[in-house]
Order: structure tokens, then C-alpha cells, then sequence
């Protein structure tokens, strides 16, 4: 072979090598992107997931007062990045400076943790305070937020929630007092009893058994409690603290006649069940009595919009049927009335009553209903 077929054969040869040394580079360059791009591209689904877990609602936003109860509904702590109000017309009237808003009813807390209620405090002074405004309110995942979130929060991405603010007409709205009762449930789990039916052995006398229909219909978290039931002498039961049914307890209501008072209580220091108190009313002179109270509330913010009853009529007529619920302190906080005319002697009637305002589950201690004969 003469020197240039040799010359040409190394060319080939190394040519070749150069090829395959820029693909293997390429390859490992590619393949380091794809793997980075894979890991951010990981790292931003799980931000994103952690981002949709977040959620707040607002159980009251007062004006001209400047008070916002937010309550964490989510699954994921939250901190308040920043308040903006706006105006009756829309426009913007005032805002917070953007980073970590601290807490008014927890000193140096800027952490809304999961199932908590925090106050918030905003200031509008060029907002007419005889007419709402909305507050939107910026809020970011605790495990989210970075020292460099802090200085430099415009780079992150928040959840932005609008709530209106409310009238301050009712109850112990009216003396534009936030509510109180938020404090018994500072540190403690807690369940809510939405269903209480007591089992009759004479519906004509208005006569109970022992035992008493109740359904815990949400709950802090899932174990097995204590609750006390009765009128005077309140029995211990174990009952699960949240349930899609209802569930059997027993009462110190054997022999007893409506109208009663009805209590459910925690026996469990560390268990707060605020609706503890459930009064059924009757006319003992015209055989009528309330059996059975329901409470309709939004899955989605914990309001209450309807209170359902039964109520047995042992005597034809017209009647109006009242619904009240109460506070912790007692002071009325919604309220409602049905009518119904030619009602038949005898029969069972079902009544959804709506309500107004619509006052949080958290905020219900007492539900009252009344029967009236009206003619």
C-alpha cells in the first residue's frame, strides 16, 4: 500500500473518532439536560401540588372595622403574604407591603396552621365605611416560603383569595365585635354534630327513650372520643369523631317529655365540640312537638344556610316554625321562620328553613327550634 492510500486510511479513521467522541459528548450533554429537566420539572409539579393543597376561606371580613377571621381549610400551613382592599367600585384603595403578615390574635404568629383561625387587621382610609369593600388576600404554602421568598417575594407564585366584607347587623355583629369563640379551640381538636333525632316511645305524649340518633359529621381527625349526653344527669359514650351516618348514644332521656335541652359535650380536655345544645320545642295542649333537627352547611367554607326539622301536628291548622342558633356567649347569631298552612292533624311534617346570616359551624353552640300555632 503506497503512503497515500495509508494517509487517507487515518484520515478515515480519525475522522471517524471525532464523530464518535461529538456524539458520545452530545449524548452525555443531553442526557444531563433531560435528567436536570426531569428533576425541575419534578420539583415544579411538586410545588404546584402543594400549591393546589393550600386553601383558605374567610369566616367573617368586617368593615369598617378591619377585621378578617381567615381559617385554614387546606391541607397545608399557610402564611399571609399580603392584603389588598378594594373599594364598593372596585378600585384599589390600600395595601400591605408584601411579605409575612403577622397574626392579631397570636403574638409574633405568622403561621396559619391547618383546621386554624387567625385575625387579620386591614386599614382603608379612603373607603366609605357605609359601604363593603372586598379584600383579596396572597398567601403562600409554609414550605413554600424561603429566606429569599421573604426579600424577594415578586419571583414566587401565590394563591390569591377575594372575600366581601360583611354588614355588622346581627347578633354580636352588631356591636362590630369579632367573635369570641375562636379561643376554645386554640391547640385542641375538635367535631361537629350536624344531626340529632331522640327516639320516641309515644309521639302523641311527646315521650323519649334512651336513646338518641347523632351524627358527627366532621371532624379534626378520626379517633374514638368521650361525649357526655343528656338533660340533668349527662351518660359517657365512645363514639367515633367523624362519620357519614349516624350514631346510636344513650341519654338520661327515658321517660322524659319534650320540650327538652338537649346537651353533647367533650368529656376530652383536648376536644372541643361547640354544638352542644339543642332545644325541641312543643305545644303540650295541641299534642305538636319538634323530633328531629338537622343543620345544612357548605362543604366548602363551613356556613350554615338551613336548619331541617320534623315536627309531629297533633292538631290541624297553620303554623310557623322558628329556627335559632347562638353563640358561645349565647347571643343569637341567625335565625329563620317557615309557615305553613292546612297542616293535617296527626301527620309528620318536614321543614328546610332558611337562615341568614350564615354564620360558621365553628361559631354554632346552641340551636333552638320553636313551634307556633298560629290559627
Amino acid at each position: 500500500m503506497d503512503k497515500k492510500g495509508v494517509s487517507e486510511v487515518i484520515s478515515v479513521v480519525m475522522l471517524a473518532g471525532f464523530v464518535i467522541a461529538v456524539g458520545i459528548f452530545s449524548w452525555s450533554f443531553l442526557s444531563s439536560y433531560a435528567s436536570l429537566s426531569r428533576l425541575e420539572g419534578g420539583e415544579r409539579l411538586n410545588e404546584d401540588m402543594t400549591m393546589l393543597r393550600s386553601m383558605i376561606s374567610a369566616d367573617y371580613v368586617l368593615w369598617p372595622e378591619g377585621l378578617a377571621w381567615l381559617r385554614n381549610v387546606g391541607t397545608e400551613d399557610v402564611v399571609v403574604m399580603r392584603l389588598m382592599v378594594y373599594d364598593s367600585g372596585g378600585r384599589l384603595r390600600w395595601s400591605s407591603e408584601m411579605g409575612p403578615i403577622y397574626r392579631e390574635d397570636a403574638i409574633g404568629e405568622y403561621v396559619l396552621r391547618v383546621n386554624e383561625k387567625g385575625l387579620y387587621r386591614f386599614v382603608c382610609t379612603t373607603c366609605d365605611p357605609e359601604k363593603p369593600v372586598m379584600l383579596n388576600v396572597y398567601y403562600i404554602p409554609v414550605k413554600l416560603l424561603s429566606e429569599a421568598t421573604k426579600t424577594n417575594p415578586e419571583t414566587m407564585l401565590f394563591q390569591v383569595k377575594s372575600f366581601r366584607s360583611e354588614g355588622t347587623e346581627w347578633g354580636y355583629l352588631g356591636g362590630g365585635v369579632a367573635p369570641q369563640c375562636y379561643g376554645y379551640f386554640q391547640g385542641k381538636n375538635w367535631t361537629w354534630v350536624d344531626y340529632v333525632d331522640p327516639e320516641e316511645t309515644s309521639i302523641a305524649y311527646g315521650s323519649l327513650s334512651e336513646n338518641i340518633r347523632v351524627r358527627f359529621a366532621k371532624a379534626s381527625e378520626i379517633d374514638y372520643i368521650r361525649v357526655r349526653v343528656g338533660v340533668v344527669s349527662l351518660r359517657e359514650n365512645t363514639v367515633i369523631s367523624m362519620s357519614g351516618s349516624h350514631q346510636v348514644v344513650k341519654a338520661d332521656t327515658g321517660g322524659r317529655t319534650y320540650p327538652i335541652t338537649l346537651r353533647i359535650e367533650s368529656v376530652m380536655d383536648n376536644w372541643v365540640l361547640p354544638q352542644r345544645e339543642w332545644y325541641f320545642d312543643r305545644l303540650s295542649s295541641y299534642r305538636t312537638c319538634v323530633e328531629l333537627i338537622k343543620l345544612f352547611w357548605n362543604t366548602f367554607n363551613y356556613r350554615v344556610y338551613g336548619v331541617y326539622t320534623t315536627v309531629y301536628h297533633g292538631s290541624s291548622g297553620n303554623y310557623n316554625i322558628t329556627a335559632v342558633l347562638k353563640d358561645c356567649t349565647g347571643n343569637v347569631i341567625s335565625r329563620g321562620w317557615l309557615v305553613r298552612t292546612g297542616v293535617s292533624s296527626g301527620s309528620y311534617e318536614d321543614y328546610m328553613i332558611r337562615i341568614y346570616p350564615y354564620p360558621s359551624m365553628f361559631d354554632v353552640w346552641r340551636v333552638e327550634v320553636y313551634v307556633q300555632k298560629i290559627s
